[in-house]
């Protein structure tokens, strides 16, 4: 136990600490301020020979980092966009089309066609979701059913307005879909509304979807069903909301655990003051738990919309538009997977108000939560964006996310994260119609693999370099790396020492005693950190020396030549116990105190020197009349080491493997021009000596150097 206490104290703590404080100054990782959002932004659409209108993006990343997109598309109706009276050809025909990208949002591949009835009726308000294997899930308002192929005011020939909820997948990137199957399970006319974000699946590939449904309410209801055979066939449609008032927007989500949360707007305590609701499923989708209020105004005349829902690791948050303070950005999370919420937080920082609507959210491994929205604070419409990296108590300054300099309009963001890098996809009517943008924060450099020691190795020496592969940044960031080795096989518990962020691949950790030991190696830019999948083991069996000194009664100036496993001075010191009453050394790189002491004598706390190292030379004050053999035991230098000399004054010790001439120790320092004065003191006969140029530097002596300059000493072995 002392052993590892203090190998951790001075090694760990006062070498290691500066470089994490170097690396921190350095790197800000895992997102501590505003996400950087630096890609320029991307159309996702693909040219169109008319103007028409791509609409209401949805965007999800499957587990191989591969971007998908749905929208609703007019690239096929001939005025290109909705009219109430269906235009040149009398009809309102809109598709839902989908594109990916292969490389992080650089570029979007071919668009294709969702949907694939042939009849020119209106597709609207998709919602896209990607299982574990790759496979991706599409949900949509359909109009095929209607007699008018969309919506007509009064309900057109049919005197009815007939929109269905469908569903359809993709097996092979998109590039083939199923034929369309109907969700919604009633036979009436008058039909469903999705809106954003009505679709999830779980960790067993189960399908969750919600929408609007007026099949029972004009007003509207929020309506479930899912899917256990992959969009095949869908369960009995049953009701969430548990009083039929006006229930709408509704928003899905699925944590870790596979529970199943869902968010609305409901008018059932005030229909001129809708609030955010809240249910839960607890069995993948059988039964929901009683229906609870999530905002904590109970103001008149104050109305909340547009909520927006995301899960992972047990915190569940909830974002919304709030009009307390005019039209604001709120949020609620919970973390005890919505048994109870917090007080609401406002996300915007916008001092003036303006309105500010359609936020999408997303929550990451670490907890930390993003959110995306429709923002006015410039008069037009953008896109705005803030995180918080403390679970919600305090977001981040508002970040507008649109590249264009104009007084375009940009809408109906929609937000998805792939490990911490934020992806948001959005309409924009920069060219004048509507399309589709998307923009990301830096991508995560990629995983490092180790390259040496090989795993299961044995080590004969107790010094490796741990080493692993460069890897280049996909931004052109520069990457930092950071090694990570302990003495338990999680890498990360137990006796642990840690590079700090480095730009370096290759990493020599302080000397390791014999044993396993198991690390590890995390990449990262200025903003993401990757953590790796890989542990790997070596084991250390090397042989310690021993090497003595004979002290003599009175003061003796020592350094040891080995180095030590165990610095604990109280440890160093054992073959002397009971024999010395004070040990001393200069420490040249505190100006204001540079003397510490250990005086048995005195309590711990009024002692300052409690380790020994082997570059250090100290004092030693030996009681026993004729002295005592001083013994130590440690690692034989292999390489030589390094000494910091400070101008004036230097207390050093001589860690090399034999005795050398002056100029032959002092190896790179140049005497006379470096330093100008060297001394020591021979305890046999009580008296200083200085080392002149035929004179030897001696193993277990200490010396007193005088420097001109800051310089470091490189001793020879």
């Amino acid at each position: 136990m002392a052993k590892q206490k203090n190998i951790n104290k001075l090694i760990q703590v006062s070498i290691i600490v500066m470089f994490l404080l170097l690396g921190n100054l350095l790197c800000l990782t895992k997102n501590d301020v505003t996400a950087e959002i630096i890609c320029t932004n991307i159309r996702v659409d693909d040219t169109e020979m008319n103007l028409s209108n791509q609409l209401a993006p949805s965007i999800a990343i499957d587990n191989g980092g591969l971007i998908h997109v749905v929208w609703e598309d007019w690239r096929n109706d001939l005025d290109g966009r909705y009219l109430s009276d269906g235009g040149v050809d009398g009809v309102n025909n809109a598709d839902i089309y989908y594109a990916n990208s292969t490389d992080g949002g650089i570029s979007f591949n071919i668009n294709q066609q969702v949907n694939i009835n042939t009849d020119p009726s209106q597709q609207e308000l998709p919602s896209i979701a990607v299982d574990g294997t790759g496979k991706i899930h599409v949900v949509w308002a359909d109009w095929r059913n209607d007699a008018d192929g969309g919506f007509v005011s009064g309900g057109g020939v049919d005197t009815a307005n007939n929109c269905d909820f469908y569903y359809a997948n993709s097996t092979d990137g998109g590039l083939t879909w199923s034929s369309g199957t109907r969700v919604n399970d009633d036979s009436g006319l008058e039909g469903q509304s999705p809106v954003f974000r009505c679709i999830a699946v779980d960790g067993n590939d189960k399908i969750h979807t919600v929408w609007l449904d007026q099949r029972n309410n004009p007003s509207g209801d929020v309506y479930y069903a899912n899917s256990t055979d992959g969009g095949i066939s869908f369960s009995q449609n049953r009701i969430i909301n548990d009083v039929s008032i006006a229930s709408y927007d509704p928003t899905i989500t699925v944590d870790n655990n596979n529970t199943v949360y869902i968010a609305w707007v409901d008018d059932r305590n005030d229909t001129t003051k809708p609030d955010i609701f809240f249910s839960k499923s607890l069995d993948g989708g059988i039964s929901f738990t009683t229906n609870r209020k999530i905002n904590d105004d109970n103001l008149a005349l104050t109305y909340q919309g547009n909520p927006c829902i995301a899960a992972n690791g047990g915190i569940v948050g909830i974002v919304w538009s709030d009009h307390r303070n005019q039209e604001c950005i709120y949020f609620a999370n919970s973390t005890n997977s919505g048994d109870t919420f917090s007080i609401n937080k406002r996300v915007d920082d916008d001092s003036l108000g303006k309105a500010k609507s359609r936020p999408s959210i997303a929550i990451d491994s670490s907890r930390y939560i993003y959110v995306a929205w429709r923002d006015k604070r410039n008069d037009n419409e953008d896109i705005y964006f803030a995180n918080s990296t403390d679970g919600g108590n305090i977001f981040s300054t508002n970040q507008k996310i649109n590249d264009d300099l104009g007084s375009s309009y940009q809408r109906s963001p929609n937000l998805a994260l792939r490990y911490k890098t934020v992806n948001i996809v959005w309409q924009d009517d920069r060219k004048g119609d509507w399309d589709i943008y998307f923009t990301r924060s830096n991508l995560e450099p990629p995983m490092s693999n180790p390259i040496s020691p090989p795993s299961d190795s044995i080590i004969t020496h107790n010094t490796p370099v741990l080493i692993v592969n460069p890897v280049t940044d996909p931004d052109n960031d520069t990457v930092y790396y950071n090694f990570t080795i302990s003495d338990q096989p999680d890498a990360e518990t137990g006796t642990v020492y840690y590079s700090g962020w480095i730009t370096s691949t290759s990493w020599k950790p302080p000397p390791l005693p014999n044993g396993i030991w198991y690390w590890h190696t995390y990449t990262s830019d200025m903003w993401n950190t990757t953590d790796p999948n890989w542990v790997w083991n070596f084991t250390i069996n090397a042989t310690l020396n021993s090497f003595y000194i004979q002290l003599y009664q009175g003061w003796n100036l020592i350094s040891i030549p080995l180095i030590q496993l165990d610095i604990a001075l109280i440890d160093v010191m054992g073959s002397t116990n009971g024999s010395y009453d004070a040990v001393q050394w200069h420490d040249a790189t505190d100006v204001s105190d540079p003397w510490k002491h250990h005086h048995i004598s005195k309590p711990s706390h009024l002692n300052d020197l409690d380790t020994i190292v082997h570059t250090m030379g100290f004092w030693i004050h030996i009681t026993l009349p004729g002295g005592v053999l001083f013994q130590c035991s440690g690692i034989t230098p292999s390489e030589n080491q390094s000494i910091a000399l400070k101008p004036g004054w230097n207390l050093v010790g001589y860690p090399s493997l034999s005795n050398k001439t002056r100029a032959t120790a002092l190896n790179n320092i140049v005497f006379g021009a470096d330093v100008d004065s060297i001394w020591t003191f021979n305890a046999s006969i009580q008296q200083w000596q200085e080392i002149g140029p035929t004179d030897y530097f001696e193993l277990g002596r200490g010396y007193w150097i005088h420097s001109k300059v800051a310089k470091i000493w490189d001793v020879p072995l």
